[in-house]
């Protein structure tokens, strides 16, 4: 039976300091003549009059499709909400301080509608407490952090509210609501029955096979953030988590955590420290600008390398050239995908 984490268990916290994107490509000139994207709802590619490349959404005036165009102010924002309109404000840093109030009025529940129960786990930052959902009586987990105790700014979790709410793919933790009050955040999240992947080769029922999954999971929600321009930077066994499939129990991986989730440009450099000590790529231990995107991969080198601890030395090949010391020579997260994939089998 999978173990659930200890209810003491107190988690290595990342550091965070003032982050800068670099917007350099951003600032170019930009043709709003690109072929619309054809998803309902969403805004034109943006295209590069220097390239032929596609940039990052939000670069400039945003070209809406031209049935929307006619829409309001206050209808425009909530159908494509504030991270459709604005490039820089996802990040630990830069972010937002307060929730606004688009994302309250499309998040909130009443307190009412959930029960919190016992305490699953506890960090610096919150108390995480086992929860049901009243009308579904669906397991939840309620994320409570306590905006006077937190050791993180609340900036921090104002920006993994947003980050999630804008981030839904099966390989990410889904957000299902959240209630703000002047004294607490709780927020609503899918339930894992097997914890985190830090606790899940201790279950003594695991298949190399299985962690293979895990990490292809981890990949594909990665792979998923840097196509929409967000880069992790705080990759960790305590935050891939563990779901079990409703047909043969089978597990999944689900990235969590996401108060470091930054939204990067197009030349996908950052500069700044943040992310967990052992877990950080060389170049952001070294104070130097990094490709926010070649970290997650050295970030997720590291699970791989966990991972091995319990898989035997297959994943030897792939972790070998994620951990490369010279980021040029990493792997993108669309090839370790790849690679891991094939193990799955």
């Amino acid at each position: 039976m999978p173990l659930p984490l200890s209810s003491k268990a107190h988690l290595p916290e990342p550091v965070a300091s003032r982050v800068r994107v670099d917007n350099k490509l951003l600032r170019s000139q930009v043709s709003f003549d690109a072929e619309e994207d054809p998803r309902p709802g969403r805004p034109s590619t943006l295209v590069s009059q220097n390239s032929n490349a596609p940039v990052a959404p939000s670069a400039g005036r945003l070209d809406l499709r031209p049935a929307r165009r006619k829409a309001s102010a206050v209808q425009q924002e909530e159908q494509f909400g504030p991270w459709d309109k604005e490039d820089g404000d996802y990040g630990p840093t830069f972010g937002p301080s307060q929730l606004d109030g688009v994302t309250l009025r499309r998040l909130s529940v009443l307190p009412t509608s959930y029960e919190v129960a016992g305490l699953y786990a506890q960090t610096d930052n919150c108390d995480v407490h086992l929860g049901l959902q009243r009308q579904s009586h669906q397991k939840v987990i309620v994320k409570r952090i306590t905006k006077a105790a937190s050791a993180q700014p609340f900036r921090m979790h104002v920006n993994e509210v947003r980050a999630l709410r804008r981030l839904q793919h099966p390989c990410i933790v889904k957000l299902l609501g959240i209630v703000d009050t002047p004294l607490i955040l709780d927020m609503i999240l899918e339930y894992c029955p097997a914890g985190a992947l830090r606790n899940y080769p201790k279950h003594g029922s695991f298949q190399s096979q299985h962690l293979a999954q895990l990490l292809y999971d981890s990949a594909s929600g990665l792979a998923y953030m840097h196509k929409e321009w967000f880069a992790h930077l705080d990759v960790k066994p305590h935050n891939i988590l563990v779901s079990l499939s409703e047909k043969d129990a089978s597990p999944h991986g689900k990235l969590c955590d996401f108060g470091t989730a930054t939204r990067i440009g197009a030349s996908r450099m950052l500069c700044g420290q943040m992310g967990t000590p052992g877990y950080k790529a060389p170049e952001m231990e070294a104070g130097l600008e990094f490709d926010a995107t070649l970290a997650d991969v050295w970030s997720l080198g590291k699970v791989v390398e966990f991972a091995e601890q319990f898989g035997g030395s297959a994943f030897a090949d792939i972790r070998v050239a994620m951990l490369a010391a010279d980021a040029k020579h990493r792997p993108r997260m669309t090839d370790c995908m790849s690679t891991l994939e094939g193990f799955c089998r």
